[in-house]
């Protein structure tokens, strides 16, 4: 590694890519959030909408 210190290595690798990795880390987190919310929804909808529109059993 021709006499680089690790603490040398890691600091130009944060110099070269800080902003990308700040804008990977922004936006998997995004998605991350946003495939929570979809899943929440779906389990609303079949917690609370779909029994009422499909009885499990007729009245």
């Amino acid at each position: 590694m021709g006499g680089a210190t690790p603490a040398t290595r890691e600091g130009a690798t944060a110099r070269r890519g800080g902003r990308g990795r700040g804008a990977v880390a922004a936006a998997v987190h995004a998605v991350s959030l946003g495939a929570a919310g979809a899943a929440a929804l779906a389990l609303v909808v079949l917690l609370v909408v779909a029994p009422r529109r499909f009885p499990a059993r007729p009245e």
